[in-house]
């Protein structure tokens, strides 16, 4: 079920939002949202096949703990 509403609100999403920025050819906006509703898209239906996604805390907190020098636990 949650396959069927992911799609449709995705469809309605372009419709609404990118159908426009085409015409207008804003391409910048029009390409960073198509990027991100993808992205969003492909999460959503991993999460509805259970797929194991993978926590992002680990590499972030080693990012933060890289770029400030601290020492994390």
């Amino acid at each position: 079920m949650m396959f069927i509403s992911t799609i449709i609100i995705s469809a309605a999403l372009i419709l609404i939002d990118l159908v426009p920025l085409y015409k207008q050819q804003e391409w910048k906006i029009f390409f960073i949202y198509s990027f991100f509703l993808l992205f969003i898209v492909v999460l959503g239906l991993l999460a509805d096949f259970n797929v194991e996604i993978p926590s992002p805390s680990k590499p972030t907190k080693d990012l933060v703990s890289l770029i400030f020098g601290l020492k994390l636990e």
